[in-house]
């Protein structure tokens, strides 16, 4: 089951992330940025969901018969319309053709090579430190909501901790946090042990969606310059490794709580807000905000994706507000 779980983690978010960017943004987007998309989708729709439960009081169980179908049917609308892409490209050069081609310019130099060769072998070294870390598991919120979730049937009616009901209560900003209830579905569906799939496997694919996003980073940051964006990569891998020096530095999110909202959002969702801010795709953007949103707890409701967005179009709005201006004044 675990290979199954792999390939969830695989396919999902690819077709699942593409009517969600044809619906908001298409252009001048890659089938990572599609890939990336999909995870953020995955996670808004879970918190959506639970939060509808919640409402309608309903257990558990319903979560588990009801998100499947519904990513069921956001992939066979997304497959659909990777068929419709194919058949209508009228393209020259094939999609095997662009991705051989993008693989040979990769590696063409013998440094962009080493480079290469070095980052793959940091990155192994991540993912060995993930797995060989002996993690504290007593009072962990994250695994106690998990197993206490599935043992009752509930979501958010027992204590994780005491195993009382909770008579006075949650505050809702509480309960929409998503993520012990992603993890606790695809552990019971997959049947995979609850601290191998918290402790090993979901720190291992936050930390591949992290260096995929800020790979995408070296493509802003240097276009065109293959080298320089392994390179690029090479170094961000390097200070993963090795920046585990304080409770909140991004090295010990990734390595040490890649399990957690927090590590998700500082690893991955804020750094691909940046990214697709400086893109300006505003509308995906929000997609971050969304996520976020359902994968921490905040006492204000938002978190730093919206100030990530609200800052990086201020200036455009002010911009587009003086021309507007300008314009009535000359009428």
């Amino acid at each position: 089951m675990l290979v199954l779980l792999i390939i969830f983690f695989v396919f999902v978010p690819l077709l699942a992330g593409r009517p969600v960017r044809k619906i908001l943004d298409y252009t001048g987007q890659g089938i990572l940025d599609t890939y990336l998309s999909g995870v953020l989708t995955l996670f808004i729709i879970s918190g959506a969901l639970q939060v509808l439960l919640l409402k309608l009081k309903r257990p558990f169980s319903d979560y588990e018969k009801i998100y499947p179908l519904l990513l069921a049917l956001l992939c066979a609308i997304g497959l659909a319309l990777f068929v419709i892409d194919v058949r209508g490209e009228k393209k020259e050069q094939s999609r095997k053709e662009r991705f051989m081609g993008v693989c040979r310019t990769l590696f063409q130099s013998r440094e962009s090579q080493i480079f290469g060769f070095l980052t793959f072998a940091v990155v192994l070294l991540c993912i060995l430190r993930i797995f060989t870390e002996t993690p504290d598991i007593r009072g962990d919120f994250t695994l106690e909501t998990m197993r206490t979730t599935l043992s009752t049937n509930t979501i958010y009616q027992y204590d994780s901790f005491t195993g009382m009901v909770i008579e006075e209560g949650m505050p809702i900003r509480q309960q929409v946090l998503t993520l012990p209830f992603f993890l606790a579905f695809l552990s019971h569906v997959f049947r995979v042990e609850e601290t191998l799939l918290l402790y090993r496997i979901f720190p291992c694919f936050v930390l591949v969606l992290a260096l995929l996003v800020y790979g995408r980073w070296g493509g802003i940051l240097f276009p065109s310059q293959r080298q320089k964006q392994i390179g690029f990569l090479l170094v961000v891998s390097v200070m993963l490794l090795a920046g585990d020096y304080t409770d909140m530095a991004p090295g010990t999110l990734l390595l040490h709580q890649g399990f957690t909202g927090n590590g998700v959002c500082a690893g991955f969702v804020i750094p691909y807000a940046i990214y697709l801010c400086m893109r300006k795709k505003w509308l995906l953007a929000c997609i971050c905000a969304g996520a976020e949103l359902f994968l921490i707890w905040t006492t204000y409701g938002l978190g730093y994706s919206v100030l990530v967005l609200v800052l990086s179009a201020l200036p455009e709005i002010l911009d587009n507000g003086k021309v507007l201006l300008n314009r009535k004044r000359k009428v």
